[in-house]
Parts: C-alpha cells; sequence; structure tokens
C-alpha cells in the first residue's frame, strides 16, 4: 500500500493531469493505465519513487556521533525540532544514540529525516576539495546551508564547515566525490552540489561522501544520488519521468542518472526551461496546476 506522502503526490500531480489535459476521458485512461499505448502514471510514479523506497546500500556508521561529539548536531535541538511535528521517529533515535550498521533506505516516510541527518555530514566533514570550494569565502556565513544550520552548539552552521573527521575519505575517494557533486543539480537551485548553498546541497554532498567512503564508484554515487533528489523533489522528477516517456520514448529504468542529474535537467532553470516547459506545450498539464506544483524550496 502506498504511504501518506506517495498518496499526497500522486492525488496531487494526477489530478493536474486529469483535469487539464486536452484529451479528456482518454487522456485520463492514458495517464492511469485504462486505456491507450502510453506510460500508465501510476507505473511511471512507482519507477520514480517505488512504494517501499530504495535501499542504498548504505548505513551512517559512527558519523553522527563524531558530528555529535563536534558539537556540529546537538541531539537534544533536533528533538525538539520533531517535538514540534509529533515526534521522533524510531528510527532516527536509534542513530542519534550510538553507531548503527543499519541500512538506510530512502523514502517517502524517509526522505525529510534523511535530509536532517545528512545535512551537518556535508556541512562539517572534512574533505580536501572544501578549500576551493565556492561554499567557502566571505559569504560563507550568509548561505540557507549554513545560516539555517542551527542545530549545532553554535547556532550557524558555518562554524563547522570542514571542521570535522566524520569520516575517511582517500584521495581517489574524494577526487570522485568531487567529480560527481560538480555535475550533480537540484531543482531548487542553480548549484551543484559542490557548492553547497542549501540543505539540500549540503545534504547531497554528506550523501555522497558517505557513499563514497563505504566504496561505491561512480556509477553508484550517481545512482543513489538520483534516488535522494526524486524522493526530495518528488513532484519534479515524476514530471521529469514524464518527459523521457514522452519526447524520448524511454522508461525512467533506462534514463542514465548523469543525465537527470546535470544543469541541463535538474538546475532550477534547467529544469523549468527543458521539462516543465515543454509539458506545458504538450497541454498535458494546466498552466495553474504547473505553478502550483512548481514550488521547489530549499528547506523541506
Amino acid at each position: 500500500m502506498a504511504s501518506r506522502e506517495r498518496r499526497k503526490v500522486l492525488t496531487g500531480v494526477l489530478a493536474g493531469l486529469a483535469a487539464g489535459t486536452v484529451l479528456g476521458a482518454g487522456g485520463y485512461r492514458f495517464w492511469t493505465g485504462s486505456g491507450g499505448t502510453g506510460p500508465p502514471f501510476r507505473g511511471v510514479m512507482d519507477a520514480v519513487l517505488p512504494p517501499g523506497g530504495i535501499a542504498t546500500g548504505l548505513s551512517f556508521g559512527n558519523v553522527l556521533q563524531k558530528l555529535i561529539a563536534a558539537g556540529a548536531l546537538v541531539p537534544a535541538k533536533l528533538r525538539s525540532v520533531y517535538a514540534r511535528r509529533g515526534g521522533m521517529p524510531p528510527f532516527v533515535a536509534a542513530l542519534l544514540a550510538g553507531p548503527s550498521d543499519a541500512p538506510i533506505r530512502l523514502g517517502a516516510e524517509t526522505a525529510t529525516d534523511l535530509l536532517y541527518l545528512l545535512w551537518p555530514v556535508g556541512l562539517a566533514t572534512r574533505a580536501p576539495f572544501n578549500a576551493g570550494s565556492p561554499t567557502n569565502g566571505a559569504h560563507l556565513p550568509r548561505l540557507a546551508s549554513t545560516a539555517g544550520w542551527t542545530l549545532g552548539r553554535v547556532a550557524n552552521g558555518a562554524a563547522y564547515f570542514d571542521s570535522v573527521e566524520a569520516l575517511t575519505l582517500s584521495d581517489a575517494q574524494a577526487a570522485l566525490v568531487r567529480e560527481v557533486a560538480a555535475r550533480t543539480y537540484r531543482p531548487c537551485c542553480d548549484n551543484p552540489a559542490i557548492f553547497q548553498d542549501c540543505n539540500h546541497g549540503s545534504a547531497m554532498l554528506g550523501l555522497l561522501e558517505l557513499a563514497a567512503s563505504q566504496g561505491m564508484g561512480k556509477t553508484e554515487l550517481e545512482r543513489v544520488a538520483l534516488a535522494a533528489n526524486s524522493f526530495w523533489f518528488p513532484r519534479e522528477y515524476l514530471k521529469t519521468a514524464l518527459f523521457f516517456a514522452l519526447f524520448e520514448q524511454l522508461p525512467w529504468r533506462e534514463v542514465a542518472p548523469a543525465d537527470v542529474l546535470g544543469a541541463r535537467y535538474a538546475s532550477a532553470s534547467g529544469w523549468q526551461e527543458n521539462i516543465n516547459i515543454a509539458l506545458q506545450m504538450t497541454s498535458l498539464i494546466p498552466r495553474q496546476s504547473l505553478i502550483r506544483m512548481n514550488s521547489a524550496m530549499c528547506r523541506l
């Protein structure tokens, strides 16, 4: 059974498609799989956002404990955030309590939790490429990724940038992270993850660092990055999958992760110009619905 979050995404996107299509009832059947020859929308939904989530093959190990020891993450502050939202999920509480080999699974119900946990990993982990990072400048304390991170002992996360030996990267692994991060964008900003100017950028960089430190190669890093982006930006990536199905006749499983992580399709401006406007021009999605659905934010 679909989770509440998946049902919300499905209801919103499918309602827009059904209400605005110029194809009428036939168009609705096309997207729901009850008729026509095109890709059923529900099939696209399950391909992009699998009901059971996506297993990453990764675990946090003792990374969070190192951040806690350094003051970059104060568990009590994170608990207070969750208290305002109805309570902390047990798996998050367990990760804060001690090292964990529990596998990380990206899904609709864990995406926001993992965003919060990976954010300080990318922000604070010491890495050789951080010295030359575009994040590292006079603007450092004013970025959404730093000024927005108030869950350390110091209220501005800039104090922890590139300061914690949270995990170990060999020179080759660090070079790989930099390479992939430099061409991994997200539809809330026009910057790649190597420029972690928002929480999604920091979390993505942290995810790539964690993956590389645990032996993943370039293809695996790209796949886990796409999985994270898909669950952090579900509406945008559902529409990206629809674009490839319509215009390239490619099912989502055959779309190369590197292609849809780059600036052309994943940056805020690239996604708007090459995905959103292209779909809008098909008249399959009403303009007002597109405007409402295109409310990508740097904070969940």
